[in-house]
């Protein structure tokens, strides 16, 4: 078709200028990686992407690129870089682009914190939060950005680490500052409705704090428990976000109480959305899957009215005609590297929803479907329908990765408007003999028979014809789909293949459909086939093989071990006809099945025990075979997680009970096997033994035994969050020390003992706290210890025996007895010492618990599986796992301990301890009161006194100065008794730079008394002059502005007067502002990082002091000190001028 088209060279765009079926009217190659975010301009003229660069030898940077909505032309380019601590370059990528209404401003939400352009001409205008040279611990990854509909406000979302909470910011966009910040849940999303009502996720139950701007105007919010998307058309009507339920699209409704309503009215679980926008007028909600399927609805009526296979971010232009979509580039190197790059398409939004344009991608769809089902990789789609359910095929499930997704993505196209455009291609690929696997072209079928007659014909000749019993399978499950009126022409054949097909699969899926369709019908089957009797198959050898139903035992046994291997979309297949069909062939297949035991394939020997155990008593002959593979079992042959094969020890076990079920006496090889000092082994032989006689002395304890084993131990550690609190090196035995400190929060144990586990042998010093840790009742720290304890080798074996012979309480024997057997050759010898003669329960728990404790957490998921499996097939009740949901869900794991103030004290004060470690006292510290720090000023002033790292100098002299006053006393006599020179000059410089004018005075007393004070002093401080004070920030700068009315005279002075020394103590002369030329008044002051500052404004006197708009008594301002603050202050009266007011 002959479009016209012109080339912009830069970015390889392509613009029709003609109707292109199929096509985008722009479309081109953008050097983005991976596109995140796309917006559209107020006006529509430009599309804003963003993304993460595509430089493959540089950082991963974020970038937004600007471009001419109408051209294609690349207008500018927004990188956003950034850089933590330790010299690490971040990926910082965008997640969020928004412009202002007026489209003057682009906000860009990064990883690394927000900006503002202008996006005319591509200047940075400010940079609201994060890019500093922060940890990445406490850096402020934006994941949300919204403007207010009048574009006074710009608010945002943050994600925090490391447990902190995340925060709501509110911006005054004009002023450029921050006028609000709230506690929120985590990973919290906002939005604004048109009434300029702030819509906010928060489902962790966040503090409930009154929704304050700087200036003391409340704001409107709604909380509301769903989480992200959070997508509210521009009318304020429906919101897309995530629920218990999985996505839903929300209708919002107001209550009587001024509250918010959110009404379910459609659901889209089981979709994975990856993407949500609605159209501005709000009539068409556009949705992107994981598979990269766009599907769009008719809002009022929810009706899907189109799809396109270009998922990514997207955008609708303003006046709703464009739809500009941003594509992961498909290209790729070679050597089949993806080569990045981003494919940025704008589509007319008719042309989207045309009828011929989707009845054509149908058609290619299809036709795409059939050529790859003919290529010669059968395996890769091979499905078991019979394993489907009604709820699975009602249904296009997302995909999982590789050709799953775009096998999901075609049936997508399949299925929705104009699918049955293709009907006549799916139906010639189900008579194409090189088509494998026909079911799957019948799934697509079944989902638009209702819509086609030539679908529900070829369905109904499928399962009365169809040589493949997966086929009739799928087709007599399709025709399930049908409304019951278009499903009576197919009752005829369903009633034929539920009496007559030689396949029992098809047959009970034939009665299951029979059965939806028309009850009457299933009736009158139901009562002729009990007349008539069970239907009997026979086996017949043909080419030198036996067959059942048309298939070799070969065949049936990979039947049997694909159920090994659940399918993603039909579920787990069923193990009953392939046994039916091994148990029909009896003892002709046990050549067959003795020689699979020996093959490669884990799935294949599972199969072949299980079809063994299947032939009961004349099996015989396989117990040696079996028992082989038993005594030779590990972790992966006990059981399997789904689509991992595995299992061949348990199913092994099974065949064995089920051999010798008739026998009463056991082989003495099995009851050997119980003892093995294999625990595969063990397990596998005390399965069949506990299945056989329940009241044997070995089979059931056993079982019991390694349950409790199990159920201890913890399937997957958490990682460890404070990884970072040892980034210097403290010698072993203050870490020994530390692990058996039981006042010590449980988080910096846990530290110390994998630190000591890094140190290996040399850590053997601190054994004897190790052990001490060991017996710890928290079991994170007693397992990350007894690792440690494996890390110093054989000399640690005496001690942990000897703590195992002295100890009595049963938990504590058996974590000493897991650390044993996990300390090599040497290790294990000594236990089997230990439990030497002891053959009794309690000895059969340190045995297990010793193997326990050397588990990793996919043997441990693995050995609990099979352990629970054996229990149950031996009749033992096995409790149910807890609810994950309700009131009985299991705890969630404790928070990390805050440390009480006197260990957090003596920490600080401890010149051993490291200095990261001691930065987090003091920190902690500083957020308490001078009544709770005034007990422990004699710690704080000796360790100031003999502290040998200069940088904990400042933390040390802070804590002191929030004592107050009452510490000038202490301080003068620690300053008398200081133990050199250079702690009693470090003492006199806090004295006379801590504590004002009265530290000052006392500081000249002292000087009159003891000259030589002065020098002591000076020579001090010259050395400290090189220590940079930013190292690490103990005080942040504020900024107060305030604005007075204009009844303020000019001559008068405004102070700021607070509960901190900077700020007067209450002194209604605190700190003085300066009155700037714009009749702002402003000053700055450093302020204790973590203070929470309550003030007032006054004019130097409490008769002068602000009062509210009402004229009432207003209540403390306050601040909490975390950051580098500018405070603007709207005073709206003076107290003394209200009788003239």
């Amino acid at each position: 078709m002959g479009s016209r088209y012109l080339v912009n060279a830069a970015l390889n765009l392509v613009i029709f200028s003609g109707p292109v079926i199929g096509a985008s009217v722009v479309s081109g190659e953008l050097p983005i990686a991976e596109p995140l975010d796309v917006a559209y301009s107020p006006s529509g003229e430009q599309i804003a992407v963003g993304g993460l660069t595509s430089e493959r030898d540089g950082p991963a940077d974020g970038l937004v690129l600007l471009i001419d909505a109408e051209n294609g032309e690349q207008q500018a380019t927004l990188r956003h870089s950034g850089a933590v601590t330790r010299n690490l370059r971040m990926p910082n990528p965008v997640r969020g682009l928004a412009y202002s209404p007026d489209g003057k401003v682009l906000a860009v939400a990064a990883a690394l914190g927000l900006k503002l352009w202008d996006p005319a001409d591509g200047k940075e205008l400010a940079t609201l939060a994060g890019y500093g040279d922060t940890d990445q611990e406490s850096r402020d990854e934006v994941i949300s950005i919204a403007f207010s509909p009048d574009g006074k406000w710009l608010a945002a979302t943050d994600n925090r680490f490391r447990g902190q909470p995340s925060h709501l910011r509110l911006w005054d966009v004009a002023q450029r500052d921050l006028v609000g910040e709230f506690e929120i849940g985590h990973n919290g999303h906002v939005a604004f409705l048109p009434n300029g009502t702030m819509l906010v996720t928060d489902k962790n139950d966040s503090p409930e704090v009154p929704w304050r701007l700087a200036e003391g105007r409340e704001l409107a919010v709604v909380r509301t428990k769903l989480s992200r998307p959070l997508v509210v058309d521009r009318q304020g009507k429906y919101v897309v976000a995530d629920s218990m339920g999985g996505s839903k699209l929300w209708r919002i409704e107001p209550t009587e109480a001024g509250d918010l309503r959110f009404v379910d009215e459609m659901s889209f679980a089981g979709q994975d959305l990856r993407h949500v926008g609605f159209s501005i007028d709000g009539r068409l909600l556009a949705t992107c899957v994981r598979s990269g399927v766009f599907v769009i609805y008719d809002v009022p009526s929810r009706q899907v009215v189109g799809t396109l296979l270009a998922g990514g971010p997207f955008a609708f232009s303003p006046d709703g005609t464009s739809l500009a979509v941003a594509q992961d580039s498909p290209e790729r190197s070679p050597d089949g590297r993806l080569l990045g790059g981003t494919r940025l398409a704008v589509w007319k939004t008719d042309d989207v929803l045309a009828a011929d344009r989707l009845a054509a991608q149908a058609r290619e769809a299809a036709t795409d479907m059939v050529r790859v089902l003919s290529a010669r990789q059968a395996d890769l789609w091979r499905v078991h329908a019979g394993g489907a359910t009604m709820d699975m095929l009602r249904n296009v499930y997302p995909p999982r990765s590789g050709m799953w997704m775009r096998q999901d993505a075609i049936t997508t196209l399949l299925t929705g408007p104009q699918g049955e455009a293709a009907t006549s291609i799916l139906i010639d690929g189900l008579k194409n003999p090189l088509v494998n696997d026909k079911q799957r072209l019948l799934h697509p079928l079944g989902l638009i028979a209702h819509r086609s007659s030539q679908a529900r014909a070829a369905i109904i000749e499928a399962l009365r014809t169809s040589e493949a019993t997966d086929a009739r399978t799928m087709a007599a499950t399709m025709l399930g789909l049908l409304p019951v009126n278009m499903g009576q022409e197919a009752v005829p054949v369903l009633v034929e293949s539920a009496g007559n097909d030689k396949s029992p699969h098809v047959r009970a899926a034939a009665e299951r459909t029979l059965k939806e369709l028309d009850p009457k019908a299933y009736e009158q089957f139901t009562a002729q086939a009990r007349a008539r009797g069970p239907v009997v198959d026979r086996v017949e050898r043909r080419d030198g093989q036996l067959r059942y139903q048309g298939r070799s035992l070969e065949e049936w046994l990979g039947r049997l071990s694909a159920s090994y291997m659940p399918n993603e979309i039909f579920g787990q297949p069923r193990r009953d006809e392939p046994l039916a069909a091994i148990r029909a062939i009896g003892l002709d297949a046990m050549p067959v099945l003795l020689a699979t035991l020996n093959s490669s394939e884990q799935p294949l020997r599972r199969a072949a025990a299980a079809g063994l155990g299947s032939l009961g008593s004349q099996a015989k002959a396989a117990i040696q075979p079996l028992l082989d593979i038993i005594a030779a079992a590990d972790a992966a042959d006990v059981s399997f997680v789904q689509g991992v094969p595995g299992g061949v020890a348990s199913e092994a076990a099974d065949a064995v009970a089920l051999i010798l079920r008739e026998q009463q006496e056991l082989p003495a090889r099995l009851v050997e096997l119980t003892l093995s000092d294999n625990p595969a082994a063990r397990l596998s032989a005390a399965r069949a033994v506990a299945v056989l006689i329940p009241t044997h002395p070995r089979g059931l304890p056993v079982l019991k035994a390694a349950m409790a084993a199990a159920d201890s131990q913890t399937m997957d550690f958490f990682p460890n969050p404070y990884a970072w609190y040892f980034g210097d090196r403290p010698n072993v035995a203050w870490l020994g020390r530390l692990i058996a400190d039981n006042e010590a929060p449980a988080e910096y144990r846990v530290q110390a003992a994998e630190r000591l586990e890094q140190l290996g042998p040399a850590a053997l010093p601190a054994i004897s706290g190790m052990l001490q840790a060991v017996k710890a009742a928290d079991p994170n720290l007693s397992r990350r210890t007894a690792r440690a304890i494996h890390k110093i080798g054989p000399e640690a074996v005496p001690p942990v025996r000897d703590a195992l012979r002295a100890t009595t309480n049963d938990p504590t024997r058996e974590r000493l007895a897991a650390t044993l057997w996990g300390m090599g050759d040497e290790g294990r010898s000594a236990l089997k010492e230990e439990l030497h003669g002891k053959e009794d329960r309690e000895v059969e728990s340190l045995w297990w618990a010793a193997f326990a404790g050397t588990w990793d957490a996919q043997a441990s998921r693995m050995y609990q599986t099979a352990i629970k499996e054996a229990l149950q097939r031996a009749g033992h009740f096995v409790p149910p796992q807890p609810p994950r949901t309700g009131p009985n869900r299991p705890p969630s794991p404790p928070m990390p301990q805050k440390a009480s103030t006197a260990w957090s004290v003596r920490l600080l004060a401890d010149n051993e301890a490291p200095g990261t470690l001691r930065r987090q006292a003091a920190k902690a510290l500083s957020q308490t009161s001078q009544k709770e720090l005034l007990p422990f000023l004699p710690v704080l002033l000796g360790g100031l006194a003999n502290e040998r790292d200069t940088g904990m100098v400042p933390d040390l002299a802070g804590l002191i100065q929030r004592v107050g006053p009452p510490a000038i006393p202490a301080l003068k006599a620690a300053i008398e008794q200081a133990p050199s020179d250079h702690a009693r000059g470090g003492l006199l410089l806090v004295l006379s730079s801590r504590f004002g004018k009265e530290g000052q005075q006392e500081f000249e007393r002292l000087r009159q008394l003891h000259p030589e004070y002065s020098r002591l002093l000076d020579a001090y401080i010259r050395p400290h002059k090189a220590i940079a004070p930013s190292q690490r920030p103990t005080t942040y700068l504020a900024t107060f502005r305030v604005h007075a009315p204009e009844s303020t005279p000019a001559d008068d002075v405004i102070y700021i007067t607070g509960n901190d020394p900077a700020l007067g103590n209450w002194n209604p002369k605190g700190l003085r502002l300066q009155r700037q030329a714009s009749g702002v008044y402003e000053s700055q002051v450093r302020l204790a990082q973590g203070s929470r500052i309550e003030y007032k404004v006054t004019r130097g006197s409490w008769e002068t002091v602000e009062k509210d708009q009402n004229k009432e008594e207003l209540a403390n301002r306050k601040l909490e000190v975390t950051s580098d603050r500018t405070v603007v202050i709207r005073v709206e009266n003076w107290s003394d001028q209200l009788d003239q007011q």
